[in-house]
């Protein structure tokens, strides 16, 4: 009796014992089949930074095979700079400790550095002993390439306002050119700008305002306008076209030759010129270089023909001005010519007091709002937003009266009640002897529909 029952006993252990190795197998099975179906790279090393295991995902995103790299070196995908990375990682595995989430780069099998997010986790026996790690690592270049065009977006968006503010502001062309060229360099994130103006008698293009020539790449340098060698490059091509001219790989392009040894020591690796008009007559070239080779896309060029553009449009003015000069007294010739800015100017303008009474808008303001010149001369600004945006815009508002300017993005709300996203600019300034705000709104809704974009690419 006593035998059968400790029979029956040893029969169930086993059984016990049998599921429990057959869940352990089928739990491994299904570890995996998770791992070899990620979309990230799972990567496992021994404490000597050794290779042990490498997923597909790994093999798609770094370009070596499996059994090219188990049992090499992981430093093998880590660029040179970076080496110290690893130490630091496995120290922190040898104590134990998990390194959470950070990003960084890596090298592929063919020698492109990628943004990657990293996570390391220590690797332990069934003895509870550590023996290794387990690297799980996603590629986010995409992700990192879409987070700076918007940022490049964001820059050019800001030194846009700058410069048309310059525009409204300074009333000499080589103080406007030199203004120009810096915000440029300043705030829209290029390596040098300048301004050239063309001399008709030799053909040449000399520079009237430069920014950013820390290697001085333009002494002794020859630019021309027809059709020798050294007017073959960009600046030359849009003096002559009147049309913007762009060249993204200043190594590769041919018609950089006279030019190309000097602007790669320089590091100018893209540039792109626009031409600049006197009342409808090319007179001079904007020329802007970047360190990234393919730079200009077509929302940069875009943004920097806009600029061109109100430069040539304010010079017009500045001449007209000087015309009249003779004719009238400062104060009138000032009056008209700022109100022909205000008028042309792209986006809408705006100039009120401190008590938030309108004193002058352009036309666009109106086709924009809706509203009629009548009724904005009897509105507030904060009419123009919702209720739920109104603190945000009054808190600007203040910083401008209390610092001298501000910026703020928010929905402008027209007479038919939609909602327009704006970027919105405004600067103190004295009027009359008493405070006011010179203001300029620019649409942004492309640039709202691109970080939409981003997002989905980020949630896919």
């Amino acid at each position: 009796m006593n035998h059968n029952r400790h029979n029956a006993q040893a029969m169930i252990k086993s059984g016990k014992e049998s599921l429990q190795q057959n869940e352990k197998v089928v739990g491994l099975r299904r570890l995996a089949a998770i791992v070899a179906s990620s979309s990230d790279a799972i990567v496992a090393k021994d404490l000597n930074g050794v290779v042990t295991d490498w997923n597909p995902a790994a093999e798609k995103i770094f370009g070596y095979t499996a059994a090219e790299i188990i049992g090499t070196s992981i430093t093998r995908i880590i660029p040179p700079d970076r080496q110290a990375e690893e130490e630091f990682i496995l120290g922190r595995i040898r104590r134990g400790e998990m390194v959470a989430s950070f990003e960084t780069l890596r090298q592929t099998k063919d020698g492109r550095q990628i943004h990657v997010s990293v996570r390391v986790s220590p690797i332990k026996d069934e003895a509870g002993q550590i023996v290794g790690a387990s690297k799980i690592a996603r590629d986010i270049t995409g992700q990192k390439r879409h987070e700076q065009e918007l940022a490049r977006l964001n820059r050019l968006y800001a030194a846009l306002s700058r410069v048309n503010h310059a525009i409204i502001r300074l009333q000499t062309r080589d103080e406007l050119f030199q203004e120009i060229a810096r915000i440029l360099v300043d705030h829209a994130g290029f390596s040098m700008a300048w301004v050239g103006w063309h001399n008709p008698d030799t053909r040449r293009m000399l520079p009237v305002a430069i920014c950013g020539d820390r290697q001085h790449y333009l002494d002794g340098l020859e630019i021309y306008t027809d059709e020798r060698p050294q007017g073959l490059g960009p600046t030359g091509r849009a003096f002559r076209s009147g049309q913007a001219f762009v060249c993204n790989n200043s190594a590769q392009n041919l018609i950089m030759a006279p030019w190309r040894e000097k602007l790669l020591r320089c590091g100018f690796n893209a540039s792109a010129a626009f031409p600049i008009r006197l009342k409808n007559e090319v007179c001079g070239v904007l020329t802007v270089y970047a360190k990234e080779p393919e730079f200009f896309q077509q929302r940069e060029i875009a943004l920097i023909e806009e600029a061109a553009e109100d430069l040539s449009f304010a010079l017009g003015n500045l001449a007209d001005r000087e015309e009249r000069r003779h004719a009238e007294i400062i104060a009138e010739s000032e009056r008209r010519f700022s109100a022909t800015m205000i008028e042309s100017m792209p986006g809408i303008i705006y100039f009120y007091d401190e008590q938030g009474r309108f004193l002058r808008w352009n036309r666009n303001f109106e086709t924009v709002s809706g509203y009629s010149g009548a009724e904005i001369a009897r509105m507030h600004p904060l009419d123009f937003f919702t209720p739920a945006d109104r603190e945000l815009l009054q808190a600007r508002i203040g910083e401008v009266f209390a610092r001298g300017d501000s910026f703020v993005e928010a929905p402008f709300r027209t007479k038919d009640g939609r909602t327009v996203p704006y970027f919105f600019t405004g600067r103190r300034i004295e009027f009359n002897g008493q405070p006011c705000l010179v203001g300029m709104g620019v649409d942004i809704t492309a640039r709202k529909q691109a970080e939409q974009e981003l997002r989905r690419a980020q949630a896919s």
